[in-house]
């Protein structure tokens, strides 16, 4: 049975380590056209795996489902909640909501829900990326996630160079658009209800050679098929809107992450910024 608020595809993603080779070509499979592959039959999607149904068999009660009409129930459960609008979500509301304890108490579970669901490895992979001094970060967002991108860009600034935060306008995203190359890694946030601009530009620097790392939600931006590495947050929060503050909490761990390994170089970077801060501060002399 699905364990609440962990998707399939997030269930997948924390255990790719775990999984065999034939298995993770399944994975590939499901998550090259999540969640409609794993609608198909057991037989079409083993053929789009090119492994036996043996192997998704294993691979399905890996994920912890009784046998495939029980993952596909799941999916269907997923899908459904996919397309709920914001004033499906708000028409639900419990009017029973207990306010700041029971807010509070939401949070730490879905905080703990995410980080659960991360395979460190994951972490490790992104660090070296952005750790490159080969290669420059661009950061962008949406309609909301952009305050992340602007959150962990303007961070990565005070620790190495050649960091960009990619603004909302059309006019900053097509300018950008043109510099794209394969030293690019690309950290894009994309939460449903997934922004189109976003996933265009993200799928533009794979098109340039470049690497992407998605912050997501469970149930995958489109641009999750095509990423390097997938970081999967719960937005559960209160009932009448989603939460950034697990993405926001797992950004940060990744900024910790590659802090610690810039080690003595990033300190001085950020000695001069602290130096520099007067200078530059706007008020007046």
């Amino acid at each position: 049975m699905r364990s609440a608020g962990i998707s399939v595809a997030a269930k997948m993603i924390a255990m790719r380590s775990k999984l065999s080779p034939s298995e993770l070509n399944v994975v590939e499979s499901l998550l090259s056209e999540y969640p409609m592959a794993g609608l198909e039959t057991i037989s079409t999607l083993a053929r789009m795996s090119k492994v036996s149904e043996p192997t998704v068999t294993r691979l399905v009660a890996k994920l912890g489902f009784d046998g495939y009409a029980d993952f596909k129930a799941s999916l269907r459960a997923e899908v459904a909640e996919r397309l709920a609008t914001p004033v499906d979500v708000h028409s639900h509301h419990d009017d029973k909501f207990g306010g700041f304890s029971d807010h509070l108490n939401r949070i730490v579970t879905e905080l703990s829900r995410t980080y659960d669901s991360i395979d460190p490895s994951d972490l490790d992979r992104a660090t070296d990326m952005l750790t490159d001094p080969l290669c420059r970060p661009y950061l962008v967002g949406g309609r909301f996630s952009s305050l992340l991108a602007r959150n962990m860009g303007r961070s990565l600034q005070l620790y190495r160079r050649d960091v960009t935060v990619v603004g909302e306008e059309p006019s900053d995203r097509l300018a950008h658009s043109l510099d794209l190359d394969a030293n690019v890694v690309c950290v894009a946030f994309d939460f449903r209800r997934y922004q189109r601009d976003t996933v265009e530009f993200g799928s533009r620097v794979k098109r340039k050679g470049g690497a992407l790392i998605v912050f997501t939600d469970p149930y995958l931006s489109p641009l999750s098929a095509e990423a390097d590495v997938v970081l999967c947050a719960s937005i559960a929060g209160s009932a009448q809107m989603n939460s950034m503050l697990p993405a926001l909490a797992l950004s940060e761990s990744l900024l910790s992450m590659v802090a610690q390994r810039f080690g003595e170089d990033g300190q001085i970077r950020l000695k001069e910024y602290g130096g520099m801060t007067d200078t530059f501060a706007p008020t007046t002399i």
